[in-house]
C-alpha cells in the first residue's frame, strides 16, 4: 500500500536510507559523512524535519504486515519564469530501485500533477548507473550535470 509517511515509519525509513547510502557508496559516491554516528544523527534529524515539512513529501510503500519496503522523498520546485515548465515535482531520494519504486514514482507523479506540476525532476549521482538507468526507464532524460568542487 502506498501512503504518506508518518512518524511511526522513522525506524524503517532510517534503515532503508542507510541501505541507500551504502549502495551509493559502493557505486563510488563518497559524499556522505564518514562518521557513522554523525551520519545517523543527521539522517534522523533530516527525516524528522522532512516528515513534518509542508513543502516536502515522503511516500512509502508498505507491505501487508505494516513494514515500509520502499520510499520516495520529494517536493515541489518553483522554476524561474524563463523555463517552460514553471512548477516541477522534484524527487530527492528514492529507494530501492524495484517494482515498489515504480509504483512510488507513479504515485509521486500523480501527486505532482495534482499540485499543478508539469514536469518531474530527479538528481542522480553520476556513479549511480543503476539509478540513471531506472530514471530513464521511468521516462526521464538527462538534462544537465551538477558540478562540484571541494573548497
Amino acid at each position: 500500500m502506498i501512503r504518506q509517511a508518518e512518524m511511526r515509519d522513522l525506524a524503517d525509513l532510517e534503515m532503508l536510507f542507510l541501505m541507500l547510502i551504502r549502495h551509493l557508496h559502493k557505486s563510488g559516491n563518497n559524499y556522505f559523512n564518514k562518521d557513522h554516528n554523525e551520519l545517523r544523527n543527521a539522517l534522523m534529524a533530516y527525516l524528522c524535519y522532512v516528515i513534518n515539512d509542508n513543502n516536502t513529501l515522503i511516500m512509502v510503500n508498505e507491505s501487508g504486515d505494516g513494514v515500509v519496503k520502499a520510499f520516495i522523498i520529494g517536493g515541489l520546485m518553483q522554476q524561474p519564469g524563463f523555463f517552460e515548465d514553471r512548477l516541477a515535482c522534484r524527487a530527492y531520494w528514492l529507494y530501492p530501485l524495484s517494482i515498489q519504486a515504480r509504483k512510488l514514482v507513479s504515485a509521486f507523479e500523480e501527486w505532482g500533477r495534482s499540485q499543478g506540476a508539469t514536469v518531474m525532476v530527479n538528481d542522480v549521482l553520476l556513479g549511480n548507473r543503476r539509478g540513471k538507468a531506472a530514471m530513464e526507464h521511468y521516462g526521464m532524460q538527462p538534462m544537465w550535470a551538477k558540478m562540484v568542487k571541494a573548497l
